[in-house]
């Protein structure tokens, strides 16, 4: 059985993501850094720091078969 799991996380660099198997549990977890900006900053509403995602796959999951790839 195959299946995919897709998170965007943009403007999140590949190597501030963290995925891992815990049993049959996903988990994505990194942070989100802010972008260096010159001049006055008016408004920020984009969202800065850790973030986690858990999901729980549906039986046992290979993790020598799972694959992380950006898109």
């Amino acid at each position: 059985m195959h299946g995919f799991i897709e998170a965007d996380l943009p403007s999140v660099d590949r190597k501030d993501v963290n995925v891992e198997l815990r049993d049959s549990e996903l988990i994505v977890s990194g942070e989100i850094k802010e972008k260096e900006r010159k001049g006055v900053l008016r408004r920020r509403a984009r969202r800065t720091g850790q973030f986690e995602y858990r999901v729980t796959l549906p039986g046992k999951a290979d993790a020598e078969k799972i694959e992380a790839n950006p898109a």
